[in-house]
């Protein structure tokens, strides 16, 4: 069976298709562009990044926790939480030890500080391998 490629979305100011559908068309030309394939959505509308209380992402975690994602592409970190300590463990460590990798879709333009960072710790750990 083919692991699923996950794409998370999340919007917390109320239900706006519009912001979803964008992350949606986003999020699925990346995985294309990259060679992802069975892809599967995981959405979060009108749901704060505050929380890790989200029907979505408790979907995703529990299909990770079954083994069945191989990787979680989002916008970019702040989708995963909006607490920079909470979204770090989750895709460092957490993600990591269910057998799944995290990559942000942002822009390199506009990514976060926390996806730069992110991603600086993650060519630092591969160039020590």
């Amino acid at each position: 069976m083919e692991k699923i490629t996950a794409l998370y979305c999340r919007f917390a100011y109320g239900d706006n298709p519009e912001v979803i559908e964008q992350q949606k068309q986003h999020l699925t030309d990346f995985a294309r562009e990259n060679g992802f394939s069975n892809l599967k959505f995981y959405i979060d509308s009108g749901v704060s990044g505050l929380t890790m209380d989200r029907p979505a992402f408790c979907e995703m975690m529990n299909d990770m926790e079954q083994g069945e994602i191989c990787t979680v592409i989002a916008e970019d970190a702040s989708r995963i939480c909006r607490r920079s300590s909470v979204s770090s463990e989750y895709i460092e460590e957490i993600f990591p030890s269910l057998g799944a990798a995290f990559l942000p879709a942002g822009r390199e333009e506009e990514q976060s500080l926390m996806d730069v960072l992110l991603s600086s710790r993650e060519s630092q750990n591969q160039q020590e391998t």
